[in-house]
């Protein structure tokens, strides 16, 4: 037989904190975690929050996947903003291509989410969608220099629903039907 009391025993104590709903969203489940010793409670850790998407049906499981190839082509984009907005900060004046940011047309393409990047009028940064997100999808950075000019506040819009994109790092969108590319 064992004597099991005198032994130092990992302890994990999960809290459920609280759930959160959020209209048209995934639920939302936050915990406490705290991790520590079950013979030493001095050395039990302080609580760590964890936020955690609960993903109960296949519809949620799809508007997840919708919002994480969101996220992947603003992450894609991130670069090229930051080069339009340099471009604006040096020269004063917006770029008309990505030449003049030296970035190459075919260089931002991954052959899976986009089909094409391209600069048009005022630094408009234009992202033609593959069919993963349907036909003739299109989604828009237009810059806005504020505070002199010294930075740019970006505004999106595009041609996808939305409300079928809505998750964490997706930005509020105006949509239109019908989008200039030029």
């Amino acid at each position: 037989m064992h004597d099991f009391t005198r032994r130092s025993l990992p302890l994990i104590l999960v809290f459920d904190i609280s759930v959160a709903l959020a209209s048209g969203q995934t639920d939302i489940r936050e915990y406490d975690v705290r991790a520590g010793d079950v013979s030493d409670s001095s050395r039990i850790e302080q609580p760590q929050r964890v936020t955690v998407p609960v993903i109960n049906t296949s519809a949620d499981y799809s508007r997840y996947m919708r919002a994480a190839r969101l996220a992947q082509i603003l992450a894609l984009l991130q670069p090229l903003k930051g080069s339009v907005s340099q471009y604006h900060s040096e020269y004063g004046e917006w770029p008309s291509s990505l030449e003049q940011i030296d970035i190459e047309p075919g260089q931002l393409v991954d052959g899976q989410l986009l089909d094409g990047v391209r600069l048009g009028n005022n630094g408009r940064i234009i992202a033609l969608l593959s069919e993963v997100f349907g036909r003739g999808r299109v989604f828009v950075l237009e810059p806005n220099a504020v505070t002199g000019g010294t930075h740019t506040r970006w505004e999106c819009v595009t041609n996808l629903n939305m409300k079928t994109y809505r998750g964490p790092g997706i930005p509020e969108c105006a949509q239109q039907q019908h989008i200039r590319t030029d």
